[in-house]
């Protein structure tokens, strides 16, 4: 499982309070739960203060993400989406359970989209007893105009 380190000021809400530490989110894999998760990231998103046009990148990001962790995800499993703004990047980490040690992930046309308008996209494959975790994490920089 990931670990993500507790940043004091992670952005700042609309309301002008901070948005502190990481927002987890856990839902079914499965594509109705699809709009769920693209919802809730860019709800996040829009709460520190990011441009429309960086919202509806990370919308998009997270569709993109979430369809690929749904191709090799184990029957049953969850997604489980961490989202943390830190710096000027917001780093989106979605893991779920497979059944597959090494999928190919970077020949779909959601890689294609993930990698152009991410920053960085990165693919990890634990033992997970008696399955294999797969986490995919995704930065992207996001403008807070001042």
């Amino acid at each position: 499982m990931a670990t993500f380190p507790q940043v004091p000021d992670a952005g700042v809400g609309v309301s002008g309070e901070p948005i502190r530490g990481t927002i987890t989110l856990q839902v079914p894999a499965t594509p109705a739960h699809t709009a769920i998760a693209r919802s809730a990231v860019a709800s996040t998103v829009a709460a520190v203060g990011a441009t429309a046009d960086d919202v509806d990148d990370l919308r998009l990001v997270v569709s993109e993400a979430f369809a690929l962790l749904l191709d090799h995800s184990h029957p049953d499993a969850l997604i489980t989406i961490h989202l943390q703004h830190r710096d000027e990047l917001m780093h989106v980490t979605l893991i779920t359970t497979t059944s597959n040690s090494a999928p190919i992930l970077e020949k779909s046309l959601s890689w294609t989209v993930l990698t152009t308008l991410a920053q960085s996209v990165d693919v990890a494959v634990q033992p997970a007893d008696p399955l294999f975790e797969l986490t995919l994490t995704v930065q992207h920089r996001v403008q807070i105009p001042s």
